[in-house]
């Protein structure tokens, strides 16, 4: 069951906050929430179910408000919080539902499981000096929100992994997920002399595989194989763990721009130049 939040909020701290992030989120920031609500945040976030988010972002904006910020920290706070309401106006546009299985109850002497993800959410956020990686931080609450399928603790997780990761490593995770999209590589370049460029891409590749979100499959395909060294990673061959499809999934990498993509994936092409002469 959704506890019931309270209907006569004041939303003036959350509206505060979602100003922060308008250079970020690419409005002047009084047009920031007019952009997004269309009206009081209330009518956003407060109806169909949605009460109670409502209260957890009070909450989140009543904390941040007294915290002392750098600057750009203030507008990486405030593009996550605008990006994370966005997506849950989204979802309850479309007649979903926020998860009901105690996800926002407080229990006794502790905050609810809502409020320390959220928190969690806007301190990585803040920290972001790879700012494209906000608006997946703010999906990443909205989706966690909706959905009892990912726990607390496996949401804690996320947000660790996630903060390893460099932007081009989220785009390389949208890339694997679809690798018939593009002409990956499908040899190695063992014994190969390789332009610095490519050997960074290469070795945030196997930092993946690492963290289990990457694995590589042997060449006749299926069974996963263990390579040494970077010279042995075959792009084509690469495939998404399920730690990194649910990664992929849940911080909606898929919305990604096509021009990203194809900047991170360019040195894993087949028809890519990455030898020294």
């Amino acid at each position: 069951m959704i506890p019931q939040g309270n209907p006569d909020t004041d939303y003036s701290k959350i509206e505060r906050i979602i100003e922060w992030g308008g250079e970020i989120v690419g409005a002047t920031s009084g047009a920031v929430i007019g952009t997004l609500l269309g009206g009081p945040i209330g009518a956003t976030i407060g109806a169909g179910g949605g009460l109670i988010l409502q209260e957890v972002f009070v909450k989140a904006g009543t904390e941040f408000s007294q915290r002392v910020l750098a600057p750009r920290e203030r507008m990486r706070v405030g593009a996550a919080t605008y990006y994370a309401i966005e997506a849950i106006k989204r979802k309850l546009e479309g007649e979903e539902h926020p998860r009901d299985d105690g996800f926002f109850e407080a229990e006794l002497g502790f905050r609810s499981k809502a409020d320390e993800i959220l928190e969690g959410v806007l301190l990585k956020s803040k920290d972001a000096f790879e700012e494209k990686k906000i608006v997946h931080l703010g999906r990443f609450y909205a989706n966690v929100a909706f959905s009892k399928e990912i726990s607390a603790e496996r949401s804690s997780l996320f947000l660790y992994l996630f903060e390893r990761l460099t932007f081009r490593q989220l785009c390389l995770i949208q890339v694997i997920s679809q690798p018939h999209r593009y002409r990956l590589r499908a040899s190695e370049l063992s014994n190969k002399r390789i332009i610095p460029e490519a050997w960074a891409a290469l070795q945030e590749i196997y930092e993946m595989t690492r963290m289990n979100l990457v694995r590589q499959e042997i060449a006749s395909g299926g069974q996963v194989d263990l390579f040494w060294g970077l010279g042995a990673i075959a792009p084509q061959r690469l495939r998404l763990t399920s730690l990194g499809l649910d990664m992929n999934l849940y911080f909606s990498l898929n919305e990604i721009a096509k021009e990203d993509l194809e900047i991170a994936v360019r040195y894993l092409l087949e028809d890519s130049n990455v030898e020294l002469p």
